[in-house]
């Protein structure tokens, strides 16, 4: 076995085209890697493992430089993506357009005002629903044309301008450019009266008119009358007299073949036939006027004769009376060009590039070459200054060494400024271990840990990472002779511990930590070429190995998990004495011998491990799982090692790296379709069904010639963190947002807006009790539950932002309710609100009165019979009352006399006489109803 694992994945990065989300929010990539492996975190920092070119001090896609001798000036203030142009505000600031969403620590989107100061203008922040491309200054107003449709909630159709004085828009200049997703206007060029727009459209103002045009500066009605009518996208104007010259894509403009570039009559829009270049010019993308030449700028040119590109042919001038180029002006500059700009009789220079380190650094060039092919120069400069009458470079002019795109630049007096999508490079690689800012992605410069090797898994321990390293040369008889295989780090003193390792060749490509052991996987020799296995177990104390665990494994171990009593092991392998556990199997944890009645039996070799729940999930570049027909990604029962043929997403080619989040599986690799569906490298999977989540979606891809493209591309590792998902691979942008080889996407979760209070209500009335909340990613799903005999349940279809409790009573009193808040990556749960009933109070009082008596009671003055009630206020201002039955009783105080007897009228009644004559003194004995 001679492949390790980081060989494999460097030779996938050298021999790939060199040729340039998802739903969840992208943070800015922290500096430039080369070759991300590993990952950890420690809740401050992210630390990596490989091969790493990071951004030097003060890196930026934007730069302000000395137009003299190309030093690095003032700060170009820090922004989080790409720029595409930089312009002078007339005022001695600047403004900037690109795919970025900060910039100087202010939201923005994709435009910002840069004072002379370096500050931004935090009073001009334009809301912009897309992409700027490019910007113009004419007379008091900014020109910006892109891929946008609404500006400041005004529908602008790619093309818009503010006023320079106060940055408001011009809401009375509307002209609308339909055309191509990419830029449909892609230059601007004004005369007095007239807006001249270039790019890849169709119709302006509703009228079809392609790629060609020119608008009203007072009104922006369209010149219908004018019309070349080029037969493909326009790149860049220039007017000089009465002419415009054109370049860009076309063979035809105004019926007549001009290949790439041509010289128009201004008024007419008819192309000048005696004006005609000897070739074609299919990749020029600026052109310049300066004296008696045009000057262009734009890909070499390539010699199909000799299959190789024609020397010095990015950057040429023509004469602007016969379009003859001129052959003896020879500049020395053997590069793609990308942008100029012309200040007096120097010409300053953007390039297309790639890598470049300082000389005499502390690697060879053996080293160098074997690590990155072609991609690295000793010499390389992005950035020129070119004297145009003597046609020579001015070697004084020393920029810093970026890496990347540049764009735009724009020179005012002293000062150039530089835009693109590029990095500062220090330079220098960091081989092995590095560490960057959690937040913002800065590298920490001053963590240095004296180790240089390729660091291929990551364990951090409190104050402690352990390494595992995949560092060796390889002698004449292809062995391993490699002896540090796993390191000790103390993260304060970033020092390696000396006394501490195991002693043994080799190469380790994964470690995991089990209580006070470390098991190492990879591929190993012993002391004096004797073979050792390729699973190695070792104490976190000494570093030495454990001489009585384990089990001869030949190979190389990729992947390692624990899981109960089982050390599950994945690579491409075979175990001796048992040949049907090759490339996966799982080894008793207890003394490392293999487990030989559970074999999967993959046909090739395996990546990444997983388990959940009741299964392990695999992915590689096996075609074949046991007798069953499962291509590079399974789940396997973890009793029965049987594969689950109705769980096949079917990627078509290999699986790298795969991660849990919430309920699904995060697969990443080299595959473009997944799930019968056109999903390349990235994918979500439910581990329920198999379906692939067609909602989530991260694009890789790489832009040549403003055209993004999307294969050839992998991410070769990636690990899912807390909050966030961790990847490298090869690739340029991620969700057409420049990205270099590392990307790092934010995990959503669902967050509670507004908790559930408590609620305290009067026996009788609803409850109602409210959550607001955010899911993060994908749909909200809400379930309110309440805690009834020891136990939440839940609560039949109760999965709205509110519950409602109906007509409360008193022995609802006390009970307890809360909501599971859940989105696409998970589920959060509520604080408890707890439900507070009060009862009615009534007090029931029972009197009698005689007729002709007044009771008075709560205020009231009572003297007839019947039911009365007094409302007052109890606890919580629950309405209580007090109840009065009152009965007035009638009595008949008329007698009839017969005779001497007086008979009382009255009957059932008590009675005693009295004398009327005496003060009403009772008559004693006088008690019957006659006297």
């Amino acid at each position: 076995m001679k492949t390790t694992l980081p060989v494999l994945a460097l030779l996938i990065l050298v021999f790939l085209p060199w040729s340039a989300m998802g739903q969840m929010d992208l943070l800015p990539s922290p500096g430039y890697y080369f070759f991300p492996y590993s990952f950890a975190e420690d809740g401050n920092y992210i630390y990596t493992g490989g091969l790493t070119a990071v951004a030097g001090d003060n890196s930026s896609d934007g730069l302000f430089l000395s137009a003299t001798d190309g030093t690095i000036m003032e700060s170009f203030p820090d922004l989080n993506g790409g720029v595409s142009k930089v312009i002078a505000d007339g005022s001695g600031g600047w403004y900037v357009a690109g795919m970025f969403s900060k910039i100087g620590g202010y939201e923005r989107d994709g435009l910002a005002h840069i004072r002379a100061d370096g500050s931004i203008n935090e009073d001009w922040a334009p809301v912009i629903d897309g992409n700027i491309q490019f910007l113009s200054v004419h007379e008091g107003m900014l020109y910006v044309s892109g891929s946008f449709s609404v500006i400041n909630s005004y529908n602008r159709l790619n093309i818009a301008r503010f006023r320079i004085s106060d940055g408001t828009l011009d809401k009375d200049w509307a002209p609308e450019v339909e055309g191509s997703a990419y830029s449909p206007v892609q230059v601007l060029a004004m005369d007095n009266e007239h807006v001249y727009i270039g790019g890849g459209f169709y119709r302006v103002n509703g009228s079809e008119i392609y790629n060609l045009a020119r608008i009203s500066q007072e009104n922006g009605e369209l010149d219908e009358q004018w019309e070349p009518g080029p037969d493909n996208r326009i790149t860049d104007i220039q007017i000089y007299n009465d002419f415009l010259f054109v370049s860009g894509q076309f063979s035809s403009i105004g019926g007549i073949q001009r290949e790439g570039i041509a010289k128009l009559h201004i008024e007419s829009g008819l192309v000048a036939q005696e004006w005609e270049t000897e070739h074609e010019l299919f990749d020029i993308r600026q052109i310049i006027v300066h004296g008696d030449y045009l000057y262009t700028g734009g890909n070499r040119e390539w010699d199909y004769s000799t299959s190789s590109y024609i020397p010095f042919s990015g950057l040429n001038r023509y004469s602007l009376e016969d379009g003859i180029r001129d052959e003896n002006w020879m500049h020395g500059i053997d590069m793609d060009i990308f942008v100029m700009s012309l200040y007096g009789d120097n010409l300053y220079i953007g390039a297309s590039g790639g890598i470049a380190l300082k000389k005499h650094n502390k690697y060879s060039a053996s080293i160098k070459q074997e690590l990155t092919g072609n991609y690295l120069r000793d010499e390389f400069q992005l950035i020129y200054k070119l004297n145009i009458p003597e046609g020579k470079i001015d070697h004084g002019f020393l920029p810093p060494v970026i890496w990347g795109n540049v764009f735009s630049l724009y020179v005012e007096e002293d000062k150039l400024a530089a835009g693109g999508w590029f990095i500062l490079i220090d330079p220098e690689l960091i081989y092995g271990l590095s560490r960057f800012d959690r937040e913002s992605g800065s590298l920490d410069r001053y963590w240095l840990p004296e180790i240089m090797h390729f660091v291929s898994s990551i364990i951090i321990e409190g104050d402690i990472i352990y390494a595992g390293l995949a560092d060796y040369m390889e002698d004449d008889n292809d062995e391993k002779s490699g002896r540090i295989t796993a390191t000790k780090i103390d993260i304060s003193t970033q020092s390696a511990d000396m006394d501490w390792g195991p002693d043994i060749y080799g190469v380790t490509a994964t470690m995991i930590s089990d209580n006070n052991s470390l098991y190492l996987g990879g591929e190993y020799t012993g002391i004096n070429g004797e073979v050792a296995s390729s699973v190695q177990k070792i104490s976190k104390a000494d570093g030495q190995i454990d001489q009585d665990w384990g089990h001869m494994i030949t190979g190389i171990v990729i992947s390692i998990l624990i899981d109960d009593q089982f050390l599950y092991i994945a690579g491409d392998f075979s175990v001796e004495g048992y040949p049907a556990l090759s490339n996966l199997a799982r080894l008793h944890l207890g003394d490392g011998t293999p487990d030989e009645g559970w074999d999967p039996g993959p046909d090739h070799f395996v990546n990444s491990l997983l388990i959940h729940e009741d299964y392990l999930y695999a992915g590689g570049y096996f075609e074949q799982i046991g007798n069953s027909p499962i291509r590079h990604l399974a789940r396997i029962d973890l009793n029965s090692a049987e594969a689950d043929t109705g769980w096949d997403p079917d990627p078509d080619n290999d699986v790298y790296s795969i991660g849990l989040i919430n309920r699904d599986i995060v697969a990443a690799g080299s595959f473009t379709r997944i799930g019968q569906k056109d999903q390349p490298h990235f994918a979500r999977i439910s581990t329920e069904t198999g379906q692939v989540n067609e909602d989530w979606t991260i694009r890789l891809g790489y832009l040549v010639d403003d055209e993004m493209f999307f294969p050839d591309l992998n991410i070769n590792s990636m690990q899912v963190l807390e909050s966030e998902v961790i990847f490298g691979g090869l690739f340029f942008y991620i969700n057409d947002l420049p990205r270099l080889f590392l990307g790092r996407i934010e995990i959503k979760k669902p967050e509670i807006l507004l908790q559930p209070g408590d609620e305290s209500i009067c026996e009788g009335e609803d409850a109602v009790f409210e959550i607001d909340a955010n899911p993060g990613e994908g749909e909200l799903n809400l379930q309110w539950q309440n805690f009834t005999d020891q136990a939440w349940e839940d609560i039949p279809g109760a999965t709205e932002p509110h519950l409602e409790i109906p007509e409360t009573s008193a022995d609802q009193s006390g009970n307890m309710y809360r909501c599971i808040v859940s989105g696409l990556n998970g589920s959060i749960i509520s604080d408890i609100a707890i439900l507070n009933v009060s009862q009615h109070y009534e007090f029931v009082e029972d009197k009698e009165i005689c007729g002709g008596e007044v009771l008075e009671w709560h205020g009231l003055e009572l003297s007839e019979t019947g039911t009365y009630q007094s409302n007052y206020y109890s606890i919580n201002n629950c309405d209580s009352v007090y109840v009065l039955n009152l009965v007035v009783y009638e009595v008949d105080n008329t007698v009839t006399q017969e005779g001497l007897v007086l008979t009382a009228n009255a009957v059932d009644a008590s009675y005693q006489w009295v004398d009327c004559n005496d003060d009403y003194v009772r008559i004693s004995g006088a008690t019957s109803r006659s006297f």
